[in-house]
């Protein structure tokens, strides 16, 4: 997907923050998600009892595996993770799984300090993944290649070529197996659709027409929260591919064509109509995405831009039957809509960890049918397992069997997870200063392209 300089460029920028948090560990962490950008971070560790590693637990005690990710959200996140546990216990008699829970995200700081210190480094981590994580944590040697694993389990094989395929900006090496991928597109309130007499847009103009009905009753259209900068980006990223084409989307990650390409520049100028024309809030600037959902949950808003993350919260405000989905119309005449997307986290393993096998043998099980069994029989369940497996499990909850069906014929790209660190920081400012009336959208397609090239200059 990415070619070198895109990859030594993504990795400068973030090896300088995995670097920087060995004396910066307290600096202040954007609970945002990552690559997927998606999900929050924890703020300290809360690891269970201490217990022996394989190498060193007495015969006949089983080995233990560390397992490490952020906290959990909430009890549903809570009880999967029980029931996951259950599975592979059940499955891998004489292994027992140690669940740890703290900070998992690269740019926080506090991640790259547990992993330099080498004091009780977990044997597998779950974190945000994005081609600048992954080669800023490799690139300092914190995460080991896994070449070898990949081969020795075939890996590949149990992965869908989706999934496959977005690993492929490393060309060098493999560090990650994917655990999640994204698919970011519309939610919508079903029950305000009907009132209004809605239908599900196919088009562009059908798009455009649900905006001004639902406008014209009172309503500002879509929820967002830009404050924090992901959710804008989520939005942004699924304009940029209506408008600009998935190859050309393609091409703008890849180099190959600048932010500030006149495709880009068209995407920039809509979502500057949709502000002024009152179907984004100009107060979005000022709110979160936690704000953003909780007014989408309350039917003060008919659309949001967001991924499967946010069933659980759907689910527990029981509107499950209420809230749909739909990928943004293409304003390209004849090309497929898709939902965007990328990993959203992966499984990695610290350089330090001293038995693989351990790490291998979690890593084999996330790539089974009885952990795709545990996500398929959860009626919140918020994750799109990428593995062939979990393709052949029908999921209860009918949102995320929607999510899936939704990116059965490919997905597109969501930028944030593929841009370096300068760059995405500008892309965030931007749009958001788009939103305020702060910058125009060419000098914002503008500064953005500058911060990228600054990055690709750096790399060479």
């Amino acid at each position: 997907m990415m070619n070198a300089n895109s990859k030594r460029a993504a990795a400068a920028s973030f090896i300088t923050l995995v670097l920087l948090g060995t004396s910066a560990c307290s600096s202040p962490i954007n609970p945002g998600p990552a690559p997927s950008d998606s999900k929050p971070a924890a703020t300290a560790p809360t690891p269970a009892a201490p217990a022996a590693s394989a190498s060193s637990a007495p015969s006949g005690q089983p080995k233990v595996i560390k397992v490490y990710t952020g906290a959990a959200p909430n009890e549903t996140t809570k009880e999967s993770r029980k029931k996951t546990i259950e599975a592979f216990e059940a499955k891998n008699p004489g292994y027992k799984i140690q669940w740890l829970e703290g900070d998992n995200q690269v740019e926080g700081g506090k991640l790259s300090t547990m992993l330099n210190s080498g004091v009780e480094v977990p044997d597998v981590i779950n974190i945000s993944t994005g081609p600048g994580r992954i080669q800023a944590l490799a690139s300092a040697n914190l995460i080991m290649p896994l070449d070898q694993l990949y081969e020795q389990n075939k890996w590949k094989d149990k992965l869908n070529p989706g999934a496959v395929d977005f690993m492929k900006y490393n060309a060098d090496k493999i560090y990650e197996v994917p655990n999640t991928v994204d698919a970011i597109q519309v939610y919508y309130n079903k029950e305000i659709f009907n009132r209004l007499g809605l239908q599900v847009p196919k088009t562009s103009d059908e798009f455009g027409d649900v905006l001004k009905k639902i406008k014209a009753s009172g309503m500002t259209p879509i929820a967002l929260g830009a404050r924090n900068g992901y959710a804008i980006g989520w939005l942004f990223g699924n304009i940029l591919q209506a408008v600009a084409g998935r190859a050309k989307t393609a091409d703008i990650l890849n180099d190959k064509a600048p932010w500030n390409d006149p495709d880009a520049v068209k995407a920039a100028s809509l979502f500057g109509d949709w502000v002024k024309a009152g179907y984004i809030d100009k107060e979005a600037a000022t709110i979160d995405d936690p704000g953003a959902k909780a007014r989408f949950l309350d039917a003060k808003h008919a659309m949001i831009f967001i991924g499967a993350w946010f069933h659980v919260e759907i689910v527990d405000k029981k509107m499950q039957d209420i809230v749909g989905m739909f990928p943004l119309p293409s304003f390209k005449p004849g090309e497929t809509p898709y939902p965007t997307g990328g990993l959203g986290n992966s499984w990695v393993v610290p350089s330090q960890v001293k038995d693989v096998s351990l790490a291998a043998k979690w890593l084999d099980f996330v790539l089974s049918k009885e952990y795709a069994a545990v996500t398929a029989s959860n009626p919140a369940a918020d994750s799109i397992i990428p593995s062939k497996a979990a393709s052949e499990a029908k999921p209860v909850s009918k949102l995320l069997e929607q999510s899936i069906q939704s990116i059965s014929g490919g997905s597109g790209y969501n930028p944030s997870v593929f841009m370096g660190a300068e760059a995405k920081d500008a892309y965030y400012q931007n749009l958001t200063g788009i939103i305020g009336g702060l910058v125009a959208p060419q000098k914002a397609m503008d500064n953005i392209e500058a911060a990228d090239a600054k990055e690709r200059k750096a790399a060479k």
